[in-house]
């Protein structure tokens, strides 16, 4: 807090192929090049007369491969709490969040809409490199509270906030797959 970024970082020993540093923002980059990176960072606050320099690996691997269900249990008879049957929410690698947003949206209008807002928030995390997390996210609660159903969101939103907040952090890629299995979550039955 109160560092302020002036330069762009320093490439080190990048593994055999050129990276390149593209600056998106006041204190955002965006690295492009091998899969494995290092960068050397320097953070300076003159006015506190604090001085910190780091090196950063920065590693994009293969997504992994999506972990197959054990088979699931016999459901009871009685047992109506599931809105959707489970096999219209795919699995997801974030303990079943489009599951459970299913199941905190249960009786709540307009859940397509909102769907299509998670979807959207998604697609910007993964295409625009120019956008934030922070902007994505406040453009996705903009969005929600602004709804027509919006108002009947609030404990399905703190749910979901808690959980991500359980997992922070996530970089934009991951973040977008998360918000693409709640919106699957939501839209499911729909």
């Amino acid at each position: 807090e109160g560092f302020k970024a002036s330069a762009k970082p320093i490439l080190l020993g990048i593994d055999e192929e050129p990276a390149s540093v593209q600056a998106i923002g006041d204190a955002t980059w965006l690295v492009s090049g091998p899969p494995r990176v290092f960068l050397s960072v320097t953070a300076i606050d003159f006015e506190r007369q604090l001085f910190e320099n780091e090196v950063i690996t920065v590693e994009v691997s293969k997504r992994p491969d999506p972990v197959e269900p054990d088979a699931p249990d016999k459901p009871d008879e009685t047992d109506d709490a599931d809105p959707v049957p489970d096999d219209l929410v795919p699995i997801d690698l974030f303990d079943n969040i489009g599951r459970r947003s299913n199941e905190w949206a249960t009786g709540l209008p307009g859940r397509r809409i909102i769907a299509g807002f998670y979807k959207t928030a998604a697609k910007s995390l993964n295409a625009d490199p120019t956008k934030t997390i922070d902007q994505v996210g406040e453009q996705l609660n903009a969005d929600v509270k602004g709804s027509i159903d919006g108002a009947s969101y609030g404990e399905f939103i703190a749910k979901q906030q808690a959980d991500l907040i359980d997992r922070w952090p996530l970089n934009r890629f991951v973040l977008a797959e998360y918000f693409q299995a709640v919106a699957a979550g939501l839209g499911a039955g729909q």
